[in-house]
This record gives C-alpha cells, sequence and structure tokens, in this order.
C-alpha cells in the first residue's frame, strides 16, 4: 500500500471528525446548562411554594437547624 494514499484517507477524515468532536462537546455544555438552570428553577420555585404556604424556606431551615445544633 502506498504511503500517499493512506495519508490522503487520512487527512481527508480528520476535519469531519473534529467538526464531530467540537459538535459534541458543544451540545453537551448547551444540555447540562439546561438541566442545571431546570434543577436552580425547580429549587427556587419549590421555596416559592413553601413560603406561601407558610412554612419556612428550604434554606431559612438548614441555616436554622445548623444553628440549633451549635
Amino acid at each position: 500500500m502506498d504511503w500517499k494514499v493512506f495519508w490522503d484517507v487520512f487527512l481527508a477524515l480528520v476535519p469531519p471528525t473534529l467538526m464531530g468532536v467540537v459538535v459534541y462537546v458543544l451540545m453537551r455544555s448547551i444540555f447540562r446548562a439546561d438541566s442545571n438552570e431546570r434543577r436552580a428553577y425547580a429549587k427556587i420555585e419549590a421555596e416559592m411554594r413553601q413560603s406561601q404556604a407558610g412554612e419556612k424556606p428550604l434554606l431559612e431551615a438548614k441555616k436554622a437547624s445548623k444553628n440549633s445544633q451549635k
């Protein structure tokens, strides 16, 4: 096998492979950011529901329990 053919094939496959990696990393970061944003928003909504129901918000309840343990 001629090495020129090997290098031609190799160099032809490098750009699409690198672009595939870039697209994968980009989409993965977008989906992770969306997941983290949804988790944070759900936490905020849960705290708002607790405060509207007359209960202590989650963060305040944790702080109060830590202070009472000291």
